[in-house]
């Protein structure tokens, strides 16, 4: 068939250029007898106010694209509103190779969509430990391992030296210069490795009254009190320590490569670098919450171009993208284990190490709109309360819990008031 695709074929995308740089001119190389038309996804955001789901529902009808994206947070609502056609029939038919995907993407897939595969996703984005590997021979300490706690981790971070100065002064572990409340992150991030979240299914009550959130958030208080874990929340103006060869590992996700490499351009920058994977759970040593899928791509059910759609999403799902994939530093893992990438002569193996996420998207589904920031200023402030020794442990932990169940319900109440003004 190859050569012999034509027609035209509108396909759902983020932004114009992006796409082709990604996909589409690989796919017209090799099929030049595709119209390939963009249909931008930003053009969702006109229906202000409105429930995403039901603006991307909106969307679709609309500009009725061949091909849909959709990511982890609004794909089953596609599948369960019947947006999607099943590709189970044609990847059968084309005897489609899913066996080199990582299991995990076809069987959260196939969840969504109750056994049925609704969508393939080309790359997925995960999250590792950088750490600098100078620092750790200056300083005589053994480099991070692949797997280890959360504990461990921080007993890691508090063997760097905490004296000096400005440029002098070192830090074992920085936070993300993303995070706006990197302590509540920290604390959510534990928790969540752990199986726990702080609020219930349905998302109407908190659920921190037990002895393993007490530990966790004195663990996490301990470390910051060590003075090991540099908080950029803080300092709005911070720049980034680890990039400067201040900080001796970051938590980041696979974007950070990016980064990376252009502080490596920019600055002539040489810190040599490596990774390992993201804490874990001990008791669950291959389980993760750093896995996402943010490129899932599906075949419109009203579309009259199903075979046409099928052939581009075979397409950038094959070995073929897969491979071009994995030479780019732009945060896409290629979802074909057989296709790790490297950096700089570094193996990325440590994003592919830890094979069962753990996904708690359902769960912020049910939470009001704005309760998470609320309650991450709530912990914010109580924690470092307790660092400005101006609280116990104990009694910030209560507030949490009080102020947090508190905010909950009045977020709820606001949203139920504002549902019946729509």
């Amino acid at each position: 068939m190859e050569g012999k695709l034509e027609g035209p074929l509108k396909v759902m995308y983020v932004h114009d250029g992006l796409f082709f740089q990604k996909y589409g001119n690989l796919f017209i190389t090799k099929y030049s007898g595709v119209e390939l038309e963009v249909v931008n996804s930003q053009w969702m955001f006109n229906y202000a106010g409105e429930d995403i789901n039901k603006a991307l529902q909106r969307y679709v009808e609309e500009r009725q694209p061949d091909v849909i994206l959709l990511n982890e947070s609004n794909f089953s609502y596609a599948v369960d509103n019947g947006m999607l056609f099943p590709l189970d029939s044609v990847i059968q038919q084309d005897q489609f190779d899913l066996d080199s995907i990582l299991p995990f993407v076809t069987e959260s897939l196939k969840k969504q969509g109750a056994g049925v595969l609704y969508g393939l996703a080309p790359t997925f984005s995960g999250s590792a430990l950088y750490y600098n590997i100078d620092l750790f021979q200056k300083y005589n300490i053994e480099l991070p391992r692949d797997r280890m706690s959360w504990q461990e981790l921080f007993a890691l971070a508090e063997r760097f030296p905490t004296n000096g100065a400005g440029e002098e002064r070192i830090y074992g572990l920085t936070s993300s210069t993303t995070s706006n409340n990197a302590i509540f992150d920290l604390l959510s991030n534990v928790a969540r490795t752990q199986g726990l979240f702080y609020a219930s299914a349905d998302g109407t009550s908190l659920t921190m009254d037990s002895e393993a959130w007490r530990t966790i958030y004195e663990n996490i208080v301990n470390a910051y009190k060590s003075d090991a874990i540099f908080d950029p929340s803080n300092d709005f103006f911070s720049e980034d320590l680890f990039l400067k060869g201040q900080a001796a590992m970051v938590l980041e996700g696979s974007y950070y490569l990016n980064q990376i490499t252009q502080a490596k351009d920019q600055s002539g920058s040489t810190m040599n670098w490596d990774l390992a994977t993201i804490p874990v759970d001990p008791a669950e040593p291959d389980a993760t919450i750093a896995m996402g899928l943010t490129e899932i791509f599906g075949i419109n059910a009203n579309s009259p171009n199903k075979k046409l759609a099928w052939e581009f999403i075979k397409y950038i799902n094959g070995p073929e993208v897969a491979k071009t994939l994995s030479r780019t530093t732009d945060g896409s893992l290629s979802v074909r284990s057989s296709f790790v990438s490297e950096m700089d002569g570094r193996s990325l193996a440590a994003f592919y190490e830890l094979t069962k996420p753990r996904n708690f998207n359902k769960r912020y589904e049910h939470l009001p709109p704005g309760f998470e920031d609320a309650f991450a200023e709530i912990v914010s402030q109580e924690t470092t309360s307790i660092l400005e020794n101006k609280q116990t442990i104990d009694k910030a932990f209560q507030h949490i819990k009080d102020r947090g169940s508190q905010e909950l319900q009045q977020a709820h109440e606001k949203e139920s008031i504002t549902k019946k003004d729509e």
